[in-house]
């Protein structure tokens, strides 16, 4: 392909993207067509929706036909004489039934490639003049004007077709053009509506029709008048002691005859007749036409509103020929000025207190919930601290081994080499290296501890209260240096049994003591992963996602 043929393609990409969504019969897979007549299909790849035929060849693109009939070998077409080729279109007269089902294919070359396809289901109904499967359907309602179109059938390159309509298969004419009108629709409108287009091409005639079937039912119910202003019953209406108001009572009609006879007053509480005009209170009526209806308003007047009128109720009555409705008012009295600056007053302390109190009461909930909410937001963010960091592991564990006793209890022993790994490694997916564990005989204490150290990420100490020999000691005076002194490493301090005497331990681990604090161990908390102490080792390691289900399983295969 040459560097002009791949900018055409991509141009033509580019402008297919802005061409999406044409729906009409020229883009659809399947092509319908009654026996006998003609069928018009328009090569118009999805990809390429603005070609015509007067731009494609401009292109130099060209389009080449094949037919795979639903039982034989696929063929291209040459000199068949029920098919004609004129740019971008396909014609075929006098479809037959055993046309059915074929699969018409386009193709779009640009001289070297193939550049779009589109394929074509041809389905041939026999019928006298329609067929139910191929109609286009059209709901109405009696007693309104209807225009019926033929349906899309495509941009046709031929000019001067002949339209006509006819009617439930009847040889008369109804209408010709490519429209027919109803004025006002009455049911024996209803019916199949067809519509035929005829254009002459070489010497052939082509026939295509479509079918319209109007469906017409009864006009809904006709609309009565309604009162829509009072919106609801019993509305208040606020009103100034020693100033006047004007209510309005809207009533929404539909026809003259709902203005001339429909009887609409204002009336008060417990009376049934029309207030009478006088010097304090009155209502005039006047109506509007508006584009689909009337509208026919009544004002109540009140000159001036008494202490006694607050409380009143007022009703708007509408009597027409459809019945009768009414709608009530109640005068309240406006809140004044000095109560709504109290009101403001008072909301304005409230605030002052909800602004103030509020960050204390945030900063609270977040000390005594930072393990929790830190533990959330990992899981919800997916955080991982340890990708790319270049060390091999997560914490370093050591202890401090007691002068006293053997080089560990059994019982401390047991945390160690078996609670701690079942819990972090198994569960929370973290990686842990324990010197008598991990590291293999031979090698220098000091070296081996100086490196797998700088390999980790924590170090966990457990404290045992005690005196420690040489080698915890140097362990311990690593860590502490590390994390105290280069701030390469952060030492997390799990207190196994209670530190009775701080005086015990060395000094620097005395002061990080009391600046951080120790994680308590209990052995009740060994097999619950969410109590307290293993969720403040999750919060002191560092970030990870944890292990997959049945990840051990799974390496295993």
């Amino acid at each position: 392909m040459t560097l002009k043929d791949g900018l055409l393609l991509l141009l033509m990409l580019f402008l297919s993207r802005s061409h999406r969504g044409d729906t009409s019969d020229c883009h659809k897979s399947s092509v319908n067509a009654l026996e006998g007549e003609s069928a018009v299909l328009r090569c118009q790849p999805e990809n390429f929706p603005f070609l015509n035929d007067t731009n494609f060849e401009s292109y130099g693109l060209t389009v080449t036909w094949r037919f795979d009939p639903s039982r034989g070998k696929e063929h291209q077409f040459t000199n068949l004489s029920n098919v004609k080729k004129k740019g971008l279109y396909l014609l075929i007269a006098n479809v037959a039934l055993e046309d059915s089902g074929g699969s018409y294919n386009c193709t779009i070359h640009n001289g070297t490639d193939i550049v779009g396809v589109k394929s074509f289901l041809l389905n041939v109904y026999k019928g006298k003049c329609f067929n139910e499967s191929s109609v286009y359907r059209v709901n109405t309602n009696t007693g309104i004007y209807q225009k019926l179109s033929c349906p899309d059938l495509c941009e046709f390159p031929w000019t001067s077709p002949d339209i006509s309509w006819q009617k439930d298969c009847k040889d008369s004419l109804v209408s010709s053009g490519a429209d027919i009108e109803f004025k006002k629709v009455t049911k024996a409108d209803a019916g199949n509506n067809i519509c035929r287009y005829s254009f002459e091409y070489e010497g052939v005639r082509y026939n295509i029709s479509r079918t319209r079937q109007l469906r017409v039912e009864d006009a809904p119910e006709e609309m009565i008048p309604d009162i829509i202003e009072p919106d609801v019953d019993k509305k208040r209406v606020y009103v100034e002691v020693g100033k006047g108001v004007t209510i309005d009572c809207i009533v929404v009609a539909y026809t003259n005859q709902d203005v001339e006879f429909s009887d609409i007053y204002w009336s008060e509480e417990n009376k049934s007749e029309a207030i009478k005009c006088n010097q304090t209170i009155c209502f005039k009526k006047h109506h509007e036409k508006l584009r689909h209806n009337y509208h026919i308003t009544v004002k109540l007047n009140l000159t001036k509103v008494e202490k006694e009128d607050i409380g009143k109720t007022y009703i708007c009555y509408l009597n027409s020929k459809d019945g009768s409705k009414n709608v009530s008012v109640i005068l309240v009295e406006k809140i004044n000025s000095t109560d709504i600056t109290q009101n403001f007053f008072i909301m304005g302390v409230s605030l002052a207190v909800i602004f103030i109190t509020l960050p204390v009461t945030l900063i609270i909930i977040c000390v005594v919930l930072r393990v929790e909410i830190v533990l959330i937001y990992r899981k919800v963010t997916g955080k991982d601290e340890t990708v790319g960091d270049g060390k091999d592991y997560d914490a370093y564990v050591t202890w401090c081994k007691s002068s006293t006793t053997p080089s560990y209890h059994a019982e401390e022993g047991k945390f160690i080499l078996e609670t701690m790994p079942s819990v972090l490694e198994k569960h929370f997916n973290y990686r842990l290296c324990i010197y008598e564990r991990d590291v293999l005989p031979g090698g220098a204490f000091v070296d081996n501890t100086l490196e797998y150290i700088g390999k980790s990420r924590r170090m966990i100490l457990i404290l045992s209260g005690e005196n420690v020999v040489d080698e915890s000691h140097y362990e311990l005076v690593t860590g502490l240096h590390s994390d105290l002194v280069e701030k390469k490493i952060q030492v997390i301090l799990i207190e196994y049994k209670p530190l009775n005497d701080l005086k015990s331990l060395p000094e620097s681990l005395r002061l990080l003591v009391k600046e951080r604090g120790t994680v308590k161990w209990k052995n009740s908390q060994a097999d619950n992963y969410n109590s307290r102490f293993w969720k403040k080792m999750r919060y002191y390691m560092p970030a990870k996602k944890m292990a997959s289900p049945h990840t051990d399983e799974m390496n295993l295969l």
